[in-house]
């Protein structure tokens, strides 16, 4: 039987590209040529202006975090707390939150919600802008399970 081989026009490497070639979109660029660049010019270049306020925005989002923990402290059920905590700031799964805990996927993810939403209406009882801080799971330390 004969396999397909599809061959591209690439000159590096003999006409061909190996399925493993990860590194076909590399750039190889001289010491002298980045020395030439501006500050101004690089990619992590950032103006005053813009670290202003990314250090206002860090000082903003810590205060709403410490919020929020004192609230699921003082007004959600142990287990939304929980739940939210593991799923958001541990970054684990719903599965594997309810291997855990020995309950439904589905169970936790209502009770994440509830929780949320309680936490959402005391956004609103205090006037606070919640809606800036989006809430997404923690990548850093999330779990994958086999």
């Amino acid at each position: 039987m004969k396999k397909d081989v599809k061959k591209n026009n690439c000159k590096s490497n003999g006409g061909h590209r190996e399925p493993s070639d990860n590194f076909r979109n590399i750039v190889f660029v001289s010491s002298q040529f980045l020395e030439e660049i501006s500050e101004a010019q690089s990619l992590w270049y950032e103006t005053p202006e813009e670290i202003e306020r990314k250090i206002e925005w860090s000082k903003e989002k810590a205060q709403l975090l410490n919020w929020v923990k004192k609230q699921m402290e003082r007004k959600l059920s142990i287990k939304e707390r929980k739940y939210i905590e593991h799923y958001y700031l541990q970054g684990e799964t719903l599965e594997f939150i309810s291997k855990k805990f020995h309950s439904h996927p589905a169970n936790i993810h209502r009770t994440i919600r509830r929780g949320i939403k309680k936490l959402i209406q005391l956004t609103k009882n205090e006037n606070l802008r919640f809606h800036v801080v989006r809430m997404k799971r923690s990548k850093k330390f999330a779990r994958k399970i086999k």
